[in-house]
């Protein structure tokens, strides 16, 4: 899947669900792979490519959520939750896009802070979404016990 890929099945989701005329948009792309598929497929297809490569990161992951985050659905959250938690150390793109998804919803992450404006603030913000939501977990160095034992 290429980045136009994503980019058409966000347009044609934001139309279905949101109501964007995306008509003059659309024809400026010539992709049979994305037109072919009704739009349940394309959010499988979306849901897959974003479960499978999460963990590699990349421009197409964001772009990936961006589209899926037009559905509007809240049955998706989990996996936005799960995208800002193994994100939001490695790639802040993924983290906000996920956020976004999730304030498409309804909710409140980002205040209108953007990563490119205030990259430490959308950190802040999205790390007190997780912890508010039992997501995260600050990765202090651990002295244990066993390194105290040896201390006495």
């Amino acid at each position: 899947m290429t980045s136009d890929f994503f980019k058409v099945a966000a347009f044609r989701l934001e139309q279905h669900y949101m109501g964007a005329d995306n008509s003059y948009i659309l024809t400026m792309f010539d992709t049979p792979e994305v037109d072919a598929f009704e739009l349940p497929v394309v959010e499988s297809m979306l849901v897959d490519y974003i479960e499978a490569n999460l963990d590699l990161a990349g421009e197409n992951v964001s772009i990936a959520l961006f589209a899926l985050g037009k559905t509007v659905k809240p049955i998706y959250r989990p996996l936005y939750i799960v995208a800002m938690q193994k994100s939001v150390r490695s790639d802040l793109n993924i983290c906000y896009q996920a956020g976004i998804a999730i304030e498409n919803l309804g909710e409140n992450i980002f205040d209108s802070i953007s990563p490119t404006e205030d990259p430490q603030l959308s950190t802040e913000r999205a790390n007190e979404f997780l912890s508010a939501n039992g997501k995260y977990q600050n990765h202090k160095p651990d002295v244990g016990k066993s390194s105290q034992r040896r201390l006495c």
